[in-house]
C-alpha cells in the first residue's frame, strides 16, 4: 500500500509540476506581450510622390519575389528617367492583412520631383493619411508581429482601421535583421 501511494503521490506531483510550468510560461507571454518593444505613435503621414506598380499577387508565397522583381523595375524606370527617389520603398496594401490569397498590392518609391508614367509605371501621389505606427527592429521573418502588436493597440484604443496599411522598409543586413515601419491608417470611432 505504501508503494502504491508513493508511486500517486509522485504522478500528483508531476501533474502539479506540469501544470505550475504552464502556469509560469503564460504568465511570461503575458507580461511580454504588456511590456513589448513596440511603441505605437498616431501620426499624419503627408501626401507623397511616388513611381509605382498596383498588381495583384495570387498567393502569399509569391509575394517576395513578386514585390522585388517590381522594386527593381521601378528603380530602373526612375533611373532611366533621370529621377530621384527620396526615401526607401513602401508597399501599399489594399487588401486586409488576414487575406493570403489576392492580395492588391503596390510598391513604390517616393520621388524628388514628378517623372513622366510609362505603362508599367504609374506616378502618383498617395494621399496624406492619419496612422497608428509601429517600426519593427530585429529579424525580417519576424516583423509581422508588428502587426500583431498595431492591430491589438487599434482595438484596445478605441479606433477603427480605416482601409489600407504601409510598410516602409528602411533596410535589411546579410544576417536578416531589419527596420522596417508598419502603418495602419486608423479612423477614431465616434461617441
Amino acid at each position: 500500500m505504501l508503494w502504491l501511494r508513493s508511486a500517486q503521490l509522485q504522478s500528483d506531483t508531476q501533474d502539479k509540476l506540469a501544470q505550475l510550468a504552464h502556469a509560469e510560461a503564460r504568465k511570461k507571454q503575458l507580461l511580454e506581450e504588456d511590456m513589448s518593444s513596440y511603441d505605437v505613435a498616431l501620426k499624419t503621414v503627408p501626401p507623397m510622390l511616388v513611381a509605382s506598380k498596383r498588381m495583384t499577387i495570387a498567393k502569399s508565397e509569391e509575394v517576395a519575389e513578386t514585390l522585388g522583381k517590381a522594386y527593381r523595375q521601378i528603380g530602373d524606370y526612375i533611373t532611366q528617367q533621370g529621377g530621384k527617389m527620396n526615401g526607401p520603398c513602401l508597399t501599399v496594401w489594399y487588401t486586409p492583412a488576414s487575406q493570403h490569397t489576392n492580395e492588391v498590392v503596390e510598391a513604390a518609391f517616393p520621388l524628388a520631383q514628378p517623372i513622366p508614367a510609362s505603362a508599367d509605371v504609374q506616378v502618383h501621389e498617395l494621399p496624406e493619411v492619419y496612422v497608428a505606427s509601429v517600426v519593427h527592429h530585429g529579424n525580417f521573418a519576424e516583423f509581422q508581429n508588428g502587426h500583431a502588436h498595431i492591430l491589438k493597440w487599434v482595438e484596445a484604443n478605441h479606433y477603427q482601421i480605416g482601409g489600407e496599411y504601409r510598410e516602409i522598409y528602411f533596410g535589411q543586413d546579410a544576417q536578416g535583421m531589419s527596420t522596417t515601419e508598419i502603418q495602419v491608417k486608423v479612423n477614431a470611432l465616434p461617441g
